[in-house]
């Protein structure tokens, strides 16, 4: 280090978890969907050190944690919708992998000798054998109501951790709900639009005066809500998330993992008819639509690939419906969204090494530019296509005035308001209404900043 501050050793486009030995080697994972890696303290090459079993078909490792030797590491890996979760070890030294029998969540090693992990809301410690890689008791649990985010079996975020020393740190479960917020464009808060609850994926219909959205629970699934009556009805009832509207506010497009694979799905609003296969991939492990064109021949998703990571790519709605890739390289890009005269697409990317909103010339590339300038996410169109607004990296909703047509202009962005919502690469805290005077936010229903309970010598407690 030069003294000028820190300096990346790896890219992260959504990090779940990373553990360092004493030799300075780092194993971390780089996203949710992915293997784990390593990579020298140093910096360098970034090599795969799993690999995912596909009798198990695992889409995901995460949350590592090295365990005494500083060679061998616990870590986290679970299928499509949290299927086959369980507590693995791996090695750098072998491609090896070891099951730990009935834990299925991250796990920490602490001596003298036990595995810390939660389930559900317990925080419970294992005695473990480090030496044989075996654990050898019972579970038994040593704090309750603790905060991890899990989302179909899926652990997002998990909220404790273990010292060497026998010091234990944890968050209490007090602030996994949501509720959803109207705000005006000075960022004051004109109404609240629901109570309390577990709300992801929040977007409005065309018309504004419905919402539909995740409810996120042992298995998700999409509601819709009359926003004027705050009356909800489920809409999907196996496994499926992230809606999309159609244009005429008739149809909603979602993803579905209800075979163990994903694909996109339709079903009328007002749940006359079926859920109907919309586009059937077969598709591992990630496939969310993203917009629907305002003529309503297109829809917009994002999916994974093994070599290109976050690709989109583009659905017709006619003709011989034949799905085309529209960004698709060597970078993640996600979030396609449809200007409303439809000739231009806004997405994020990570080609410039973090996250940016660009938009680009649809159907066919014959022009792109960079909107955002300190780094974006989620990008929403005004209906009338005279502003486009995204989130900052420091949470600020961002506005830029645009002209599209034949050519696209973008002035500077300006910061509307500081905003509570998440940073998030693939998923949306927030909706925009018709006129564009109006955001529906999905803030954290709690006023105060959860707090941290460390509990130190946590051991002795095991004794008694």
């Amino acid at each position: 280090m030069d003294g000028g501050g820190a300096q990346p050793i790896a890219d992260a486009s959504s990090p779940r978890g990373g553990t360092w030995n004493r030799d300075g080697e780092i194993v971390f994972a780089r996203s949710r969907l992915d293997v784990l890696v390593r990579v020298a303290a140093s910096g360098g090459a970034v090599k795969p050190v799993t690999r995912f079993d596909q009798r198990k078909e695992d889409v995901g490792h995460s949350w590592p944690s090295f365990l005494p030797d500083g060679r061998h590491f616990l870590f986290y890996a679970f299928g499509v919708y949290g299927t086959n979760a369980r507590l693995c070890i791996g090695s750098l030294d072998s491609e090896e992998i070891k099951e730990i029998p009935n834990v299925a969540s991250p796990a920490i090693y602490s001596p003298p000798g036990y595995l810390v992990f939660a389930r559900e809301t317990m925080l419970r410690a294992q005695p473990f054998d480090v030496g044989r890689l075996l654990a050898t008791g019972e579970p038994v649990t040593i704090a309750d109501h603790i905060g991890t985010t899990v989302t179909s079996g899926i652990y997002r975020n998990v909220g404790f951790s273990v010292s060497q020393n026998g010091t234990l740190l944890y968050r209490p479960d007090t602030a996994s709900e949501t509720h959803l917020v109207w705000m005006d464009r000075a960022g004051k808060q004109t109404a609240e639009a629901s109570p309390a609850g577990l709300y992801t994926n929040p977007v409005l219909s065309p018309d504004g005066k419905l919402l539909a959205f995740d409810r996120v629970g042992e298995h998700n699934d999409v509601w819709l809500m009359d926003l004027e009556r705050r009356i909800t009805s489920r809409l999907t009832r196996q496994q499926s998330n992230v809606p999309v509207w159609s244009p005429d506010g008739r149809t909603v497009a979602f993803a579905s993992g209800r075979t163990g694979k994903l694909d996109i799905y339709q079903r009328p609003a007002n749940m006359s008819g079926s859920e109907d296969v919309l586009l059937q991939l077969n598709a591992q492990p990630i496939v969310y639509p993203s917009d629907w064109s305002a003529d309503g021949r297109y829809l917009a998703y994002f999916r994974s690939d093994e070599k290109t990571q976050l690709d989109i790519w583009v659905l017709p709605l006619f003709g011989d419906r034949k799905p085309f890739p529209y960004v698709h390289g060597d970078y993640n890009e996600s979030q396609g969204q449809f200007s409303p005269d439809g000739k231009w697409m806004a997405y994020v990317s990570d080609e410039s090494g973090t996250l940016q909103v660009y938009v680009q010339s649809f159907p066919t590339l014959t022009s792109k530019g960079q909107v955002s300038t300190d780094g974006g996410s989620e990008p929403r169109w005004r209906r009338d296509g005279k502003e486009l607004f995204y989130v900052a990296p420091d949470r600020k909703l961002m506005a830029v005035a645009v002209k599209s047509g034949p050519t696209f202009q973008a002035e500077a962005p300006r910061v509307l308001f500081q905003t509570a919502l998440t940073f998030a690469p693939v998923r949306q805290n927030y909706s925009v209404s018709p006129d564009g005077q109006r955001f529906l936010l999905n803030v954290a229903a709690g006023a105060a900043a959860p707090s941290i309970t460390i509990v130190q010598n946590w051991t002795a407690e095991l004794k008694k």
